[in-house]
């Protein structure tokens, strides 16, 4: 049977990126439908995590999360680029 997507969301850590206390809830869905790539490092002492992951994300989910970060730069000028076509008049 498999257990619940929220069982761990109690629990909280300190976040190296956001320099405050979150609660496993916030790393399971990190401002998108996929942990934060920091999961597996932060959490690893507190839950299986490897296993909490592959219970509740498929292969493509947890190779999005393990994928390499686009450089800055990269992700400003996608988000330029976005922003002129959500605001050009259709």
């Amino acid at each position: 049977m498999a257990r619940s997507i929220e069982e761990h969301d109690h629990n909280k850590r300190y976040c190296p990126i956001l320099g405050h206390e979150v609660s496993f809830a916030y790393c399971r869905a990190a401002g998108t439908d996929l942990p934060c790539r920091r999961i597996f490092d932060c959490w690893r002492q507190v839950v299986d995590v490897e296993g909490f992951v592959r219970e509740h994300f498929d292969e493509g989910e947890i190779d999005g999360v393990l994928a390499p970060r686009k450089d800055k730069m990269a992700t400003l000028v996608e988000l330029i680029e976005k922003a002129r076509r959500d605001n050009s008049p259709s």
